[in-house]
C-alpha cells in the first residue's frame, strides 16, 4: 500500500471512530434526559401529594379550630356565670356582716342609727346595696365633716384600705398589760405616747385626754387648772417623760424639758405610734425635723447614691451634744422602732397611726385598758378630730386629707428609683 492509500485508510478508520463515538455520546445523553424527566416528574407527584395533604389538614384544623373556638366560648361563658355568682355570694355576705356590725354599734351608742340608714341609702349604681366607702363616710362624719359627693369620690374604698392594712387593727405588746397593772400603783400609773418624727404622737396623746381615764386619778384631775396639770393629775402624758422622740435608750436616763419633771419614768405605759416605712419617708420629705441628710423636693428621700449605689447616711441629733447616725432612712426606721420591739424587761405597747385613722375604737379600747384606764365621753362614741394635731406645723395633714393620703396607694413610693424601692424592700424590717 503506497502513502497515499495508507493515509486515506487512516482517515477512514478514524471516521468510523468518531462516528461510533458521537452515537454512543448521544445515546447516552437521551439516556439521562430520560431519567432526569422521570426524577422531575416523581418530584412533581411528590410535591402535589404534600400539598394535598397539608391543604386536607388545613381544612381539618379549621374545623376543630372552630370547635376548639366554641368549646372556649363555652367554658368562658360558665366561668362569667360562676364569678357572677360568687360576687352576688360575697356581696350578701359582707351585707350580712356589716349589717351585723351596725346593730350592734347602734345597740352601744346613741345617734349612730339615723346616721347609718341615710348611709344605706345610698347605692354605687352596681348593684351593691353597701356602699364600698360607707366606713370611711362614717368617721368623716363622726368628725363634723360634710362629706359632699365630691370628697366621696375621693375617697378609698374599704377594700384598698384593707389591702394596705390588713381587715383588723395590730398592736404589738397586749400581753405585757397584766404585769403593767399589777406592778405599777394605781395612783401614779402613766400612758405615754412615744414615736420617731412624723407617726402621730400628737393625735395618740389628744385621743388618750380625751376618751381614756385612771380611776383613781379623777380626783386630782378634777383639781387641775391647767390642760398641763391636767394631764400630769390625769396621767395622761403628752408624752414618754424622756422624750417622745428620743431612743428608747434614753428612758431612766433622761428628762424632757417639757413634761419630764415630777413623773417616775419606770411607772410610764409607753404607747409607741408606728407608721408605714413608706409613707412616713414621705412624711420626712415635707417634715424632716432634725433628721440630716442630703436631698431634696426632686430628690427624696435618696435612699442610694446615684453613682455609687451605697446608702445615703442620716444623723439625728436628738440633743446638740448626742447625735446619732443611721445608714439611711431605712435604718433610722429599722433601729428606732427594732430597739422598742427588741424591750422584754417592762410593758410597752406599739400600735400602727393608720389603725387611729381606721379603727379608732378597737385601738383606744385596748390602749386605755391595757393601763388600767376606762374608757370615758363615750356618749356619742369616739371620733377624731378633722383638723390637724400638728395646727402649727405647715403642710400637716387633717383627717381627710390623711385619709386620703394613707388609704390609697398612689404615691406612697414617689421618687423612689428602682435601686432605692429594691433597697428598701430588702432592707426593711419584716417584723415591725
Amino acid at each position: 500500500m503506497n502513502e497515499s492509500e495508507e493515509y486515506e485508510a487512516n482517515i477512514n478508520t478514524n471516521n468510523t471512530d468518531d462516528s461510533a463515538v458521537a452515537a454512543s455520546t448521544t445515546k447516552s445523553v437521551n439516556k439521562k434526559k430520560s431519567q432526569r424527566s422521570s426524577t422531575d416528574k416523581i418530584a412533581c407527584l411528590v410535591l402535589f401529594a404534600v400539598c394535598y395533604v397539608l391543604f386536607i389538614n388545613f381544612i381539618l384544623f379549621s374545623r376543630l379550630d372552630d370547635q376548639h373556638q366554641k368549646s372556649l366560648n363555652k367554658i368562658e361563658n360558665s366561668f362569667e356565670s360562676d364569678l357572677s355568682i360568687l360576687k352576688v355570694v360575697e356581696t350578701n355576705k359582707r351585707n350580712d356582716n356589716n349589717n351585723n356590725s351596725r346593730e350592734s354599734s347602734t345597740s352601744s351608742r346613741s345617734g349612730d342609727h339615723s346616721d347609718k340608714n341615710d348611709m344605706g341609702s345610698e347605692n354605687n349604681g352596681d348593684g351593691n346595696t353597701q356602699h364600698e366607702k360607707d366606713k370611711l363616710i362614717k368617721i368623716l362624719q363622726d368628725s363634723g365633716l360634710n362629706v359632699t359627693a365630691d370628697i366621696k369620690a375621693k375617697l378609698p374604698t374599704w377594700d384598698e384600705v384593707t389591702s394596705l392594712y390588713g381587715s383588723k387593727a395590730r398592736i404589738i405588746g397586749l400581753e405585757t398589760c397584766k404585769d403593767f397593772q399589777s406592778i405599777i400603783p394605781e395612783t401614779d400609773a402613766y400612758i405615754g405616747p412615744s414615736g420617731i418624727f412624723n407617726t402621730g404622737t400628737n393625735l395618740l396623746a389628744e385621743l388618750l385626754l380625751n376618751y381614756c381615764s385612771l380611776p383613781k386619778r379623777q380626783a386630782d384631775m378634777q383639781k387641775a387648772f391647767n390642760d398641763n396639770k391636767k394631764r400630769l393629775k390625769s396621767g395622761m402624758l403628752w408624752h414618754v417623760p424622756w422624750g417622745k422622740h428620743n431612743p428608747i435608750s434614753w428612758r431612766t436616763h433622761h428628762k424632757a424639758s417639757v413634761g419630764g419633771e415630777g413623773v417616775e419614768q419606770t411607772h410610764v405605759l409607753p404607747v409607741v405610734t408606728i407608721k408605714d416605712p413608706f409613707h412616713w419617708m414621705g412624711s420626712m420629705c415635707r417634715h424632716p425635723y432634725a433628721a440630716d441628710w442630703p436631698h431634696g423636693d426632686k430628690l427624696c428621700p435618696h435612699l442610694l447614691y446615684e453613682k455609687s449605689g451605697k446608702p445615703v447616711p442620716v444623723k439625728v441629733p436628738f440633743r446638740s451634744n448626742k447625735v446619732s447616725h443611721y445608714e439611711s432612712l431605712v435604718g433610722l426606721w429599722n433601729d428606732w422602732y427594732g430597739d422598742y420591739l427588741a424591750i422584754h424587761d417592762f410593758p410597752r405597747l406599739i400600735i400602727r397611726f393608720e389603725d387611729l385613722l381606721f379603727h379608732l375604737d378597737e385601738v383606744m379600747t385596748q390602749v386605755c385598758q391595757c393601763g388600767g384606764g376606762t374608757l370615758i365621753n363615750q356618749e356619742n362614741g369616739m371620733s377624731l378630730n378633722q383638723g390637724s394635731a400638728k395646727p402649727g406645723h405647715h403642710g400637716s395633714n387633717g383627717l381627710l386629707d390623711a385619709m386620703l393620703r394613707y388609704g390609697h396607694d398612689d404615691n406612697r413610693i414617689d421618687n423612689m428609683s428602682t435601686d432605692e424601692l429594691k433597697y428598701a424592700n430588702d432592707s426593711l424590717r419584716k417584723d415591725l
